[in-house]
Order: structure tokens, then C-alpha cells, then sequence
């Protein structure tokens, strides 16, 4: 499926309608309505999907700098330095906002309050 911003030239450069490009074949007159309300559903759910992935890999990737952090907070660092422990409950807490941003609760608070108590078990 090609990013949304190029169906418009693609379409005019192809010369068919964009409800064509969209279904993927040749529509009669009469289906036209038909097949563009299922055509504008399908880029929905296209564009929905897609979102929910590059939410996924941004809270994936703070999550593993968080555990980046926290192991070279451990390895660097003395077990007597305070740094070790600055840079380990740094990394705590962004391994806590990248769990944050997955959790499914409908409530912010319900996610705070989760995120807080996974904070305060690690």
C-alpha cells in the first residue's frame, strides 16, 4: 500500500479514478459508491494498523533504552556511587514509560497507578 500522499498523483498518472487504484480493479459505473465506501473503510483500517505499529516500535524502543541504561548503570558504575543509582532509576523509569504507553486501560489514572506500582516493585 503506498503512503497515502502519493494515491492522487499515482491515480492520475495510471488515468483511472482513485476508487480504482484503491480496489485494485476496473469499476462500473453503478458499483462506484459501493466499492468506494469499502475502498475508504480498507484505508482506515490501513492507516489504524500503521499507527498502532510505529506506537508499538516508539514504546519498544523506549523501553529498551531504559534497560540500556539500567545495565550500564550496574556496569559502569560503583555499587557505592550515587550515580549508579541516578542513572538505574532513570532507566527504571523509562523501561515504566514504555510499559505505560502499551498498556490498554481506557483510564489514565488506572495506567499511572499501574505504572507506579510496577515503578515501586522494581
Amino acid at each position: 500500500m503506498p503512503d497515502l500522499s502519493l494515491l492522487e498523483p499515482l491515480s492520475k498518472e495510471l488515468e483511472i479514478s482513485l476508487n480504482e487504484l484503491l480496489a485494485g480493479e476496473t469499476i462500473e459505473k453503478e458499483n462506484a459508491m459501493v466499492y468506494m465506501e469499502q475502498n475508504i473503510l480498507d484505508t482506515i483500517d490501513y492507516t489504524d494498523k500503521k499507527m498502532k505499529y510505529e506506537h508499538k516500535k516508539i514504546s519498544m524502543c523506549i523501553t529498551a533504552a531504559g534497560i540500556l541504561v539500567c545495565i550500564c548503570a550496574f556496569n559502569i558504575f560503583p555499587s557505592e556511587s550515587s550515580w549508579g543509582e541516578i542513572y538505574s532509576i532513570a532507566g527504571l523509569l523509562l523501561i515504566v514509560t514504555g510499559m505505560f504507553r502499551e498498556l490498554k486501560f481506557s483510564s489514565f489514572w488506572r495506567k499511572g497507578m499501574i505504572s507506579i506500582v510496577v515503578f515501586l516493585c522494581f
